[in-house]
C-alpha cells in the first residue's frame, strides 16, 4: 500500500504542525460546526465541579446509557467513550487487539503480579489493574498467526493512512484489501475470503462511509457473515485468535438514510464500530470518540488500554457530549439542511465544468478526478495531485486535499461543510478556473 508524504502541505514549528495557510481551504472534512455551535450555546451550562474530578473507565454511565438509547445499541456496557476523537478511538481499539495477541503483554502482567506477591508494591493502581482486561482472555497457545509469529491486519485501500500507521506501530504486518474504482469501491467478497484463509489476520479494518470517497459499503452484512464463518472454523476460537472486523463509521450520522445504520447494534462478538462527533456534526474540538463493541469482554479490554494510557476522560467534556446526545435529532436536522444545499452547489459546479467525480452516499466531502483539459494528454493519464494542489495553494490561495494521501492518485477530496458558504463558493470557482488554465 503506497502513500505519499503530506509534508509539502504542512508547515512545522516548535512541536506544532499547521496546514499551509490559505484563505479558501476545502481540505477540512468536518461537518457544519457554526449552526450547531449556535444551537448549543443556549443549552450549555457551566458546572465548575467538572473541572476538578474525573472517573476511570468507559465514560460515565448516564452518558453511555443515553448514547445507547439514541443510537439503538442494545447494551450500554458494550460502549467505550474515548476523550480524543474517533481517530484515537481507532488507535485504542487497534492497540488493544494487537497488543493482546503478543506474548510480551502476558509476561509484563506476570512480572507485575510477582512484584505484588513479594510486597515490592502493595497492589496495582486502578490504571495498571485495568490492563488485566487485555490479557484475561488471551491464551498464548491458541493463536492464529503465521509460523513467523507475524500479526497480520487487513486494511482497505484506498484508506485513511493513520489506520495503517497505527497497526504498524502496534507491531502488525499490514496487507491491502482492495476497494477498486471499477467495482464502485465495494469489497470483493472472494478476495476477502482468500486473504482471510491465506493470512489469518487478527483484524480487518474498513471505513463506512469510505474515506476519502464517502461511498457506502453496500454488502456490509455479507462481509460480517464472511468473517463470522471464518472465525467459527478456527480451532479453540477465543478472543485472542479471532479476526475482529473494525468498521470506522465517523461519517455515519449524515450518510444517506439507507446507509445510516451502525454496523453493530446487537451482540456480535467479532464486530466493532468506531465513530465520533467531528465529521457529521463539525464538533472536532470536543474530541469525542466512541467504540461500540459486539462483546463486553472486548469493551473491557478497550477500557483497560484507554485507562492505562489516557487515565480519565474529561468530565467537563462528557457533560457537553451529553447535551449533544440529548438534542441529537434536532442537530441532525441542521446537518441535513446544510448538506442538501452545499452538495447540490458543488455537484452543479463540477457538472457544468465537465469534472468527473465519485458520487458520495452522504458525508461532508466529494472526491473529484483532476481533469487535464488538454488534448495532448491521454484521458487515462492521472494528474500529479500533490503537485497540482501545491500549485493551487500558491497560485490561487485555495486548497483541497490531494487523494494520493489516501493512496488514490489523480483525485482531490473537497470538503464542503465546515466553512462559510461564501468561502465554499469562491474556492470551488477558483479550483475550476485553475484546472482550465493549468496544463
Amino acid at each position: 500500500m503506497q502513500f505519499c508524504s503530506s509534508s509539502l502541505l504542512w508547515t512545522y514549528g516548535d512541536r506544532e504542525s499547521k496546514r499551509k495557510n490559505c484563505s479558501f481551504d476545502l481540505r477540512i472534512s468536518d461537518g457544519p460546526s457554526k449552526p450547531i455551535i449556535d444551537f448549543l450555546k443556549s443549552k450549555l451550562i457551566f458546572n465548575e465541579y467538572y473541572l476538578g474530578c474525573g472517573t476511570h473507565g468507559a465514560g460515565n454511565a448516564t452518558l453511555r446509557t443515553l448514547i445507547a438509547s439514541t443510537l439503538n445499541i442494545s447494551d450500554s456496557k458494550r460502549i467505550v467513550v474515548v476523550n480524543g476523537g474517533a481517530t484515537l478511538a481507532n488507535h485504542v481499539l487497534m492497540q488493544t487487539i494487537i497488543s493482546s495477541t503478543q506474548p510480551a503483554l502476558l509476561k509484563s502482567q506476570t512480572n507485575i503480579n510477582s512484584l505484588i506477591d513479594n510486597n515490592f508494591i502493595p497492589m496495582k493502581h486502578s490504571m495498571t489493574a485495568s490492563v488485566n482486561a487485555l490479557s484475561n482472555n488471551n491464551n498464548n497457545n491458541n493463536n492464529n498467526n503465521n509460523n513467523n509469529n507475524n500479526i497480520n491486519v487487513l486494511i482497505e485501500a484506498p484508506t485513511y493512512e493513520p489506520l495503517v500507521s497505527t497497526a504498524i506501530a502496534a507491531g502488525a504486518q499490514v496487507y491491502q484489501l482492495d476497494r477498486k474504482l471499477e467495482n464502485n469501491l465495494q469489497i470483493d467478497i472472494n478476495q476477502l475470503k482468500s486473504l482471510l484463509y491465506q493470512l489469518k489476520p487478527r483484524m480487518v479494518a474498513l471505513s463506512n462511509l469510505h474515506n476519502p470517497t464517502s461511498v457506502a459499503i453496500h454488502n456490509i452484512s455479507q462481509i460480517i457473515q464472511t468473517i463470522n464463518d471464518y472465525n467459527l472454523q478456527l480451532e479453540n476460537l477465543n478472543f485472542s485468535n479471532a479476526c475482529i472486523l473494525l468498521v470506522d463509521q465517523v461519517y455515519f450520522a449524515n450518510a444517506a438514510k439507507q446507509y445510516r445504520g451502525l454496523s453493530i447494534t446487537e451482540e456480535n462478538n467479532w464486530v466493532v464500530t468506531t465513530t465520533g462527533l467531528s465529521k457529521a456534526f463539525g464538533l472536532s474540538g470536543m474530541r469525542f470518540g466512541l467504540i461500540i463493541t459486539g462483546d463486553r469482554k472486548l469493551a473491557d479490554a478497550c477500557v483497560g488500554f484507554n485507562t492505562f494510557t489516557g487515565v480519565v476522560n474529561s468530565m467537563f467534556m462528557e457533560s457537553i457530549w451529553q447535551i449533544v446526545f440529548e438534542n441529537y435529532n434536532q442537530i441532525l436536522e441542521l446537518v441535513e439542511k446544510e448538506y442538501s444545499i452545499r452538495f447540490e452547489f458543488v455537484k452543479s459546479k463540477f457538472d457544468q465544468a465537465g469534472w468527473k467525480y465519485i458520487v458520495p452516499d452522504g458525508g461532508t466531502m466529494i472526491t473529484a478526478k483532476i481533469p487535464h483539459f488538454n488534448q495532448q494528454h491521454d484521458e487515462n493519464e492521472l494528474v500529479d495531485d500533490i503537485q497540482w494542489v501545491n500549485s493551487l495553494i500558491e497560485t490561487c490561495d485555495t486548497a483541497a486535499n490531494p487523494c494520493s494521501l489516501f493512496g488514490l492518485k489523480g483525485y482531490i477530496r473537497v470538503g464542503f461543510m465546515n466553512m462559510s458558504f461564501e468561502c465554499l463558493q469562491i474556492a470551488i470557482e477558483r479550483i475550476i478556473a485553475f484546472s482550465q488554465v493549468k496544463k
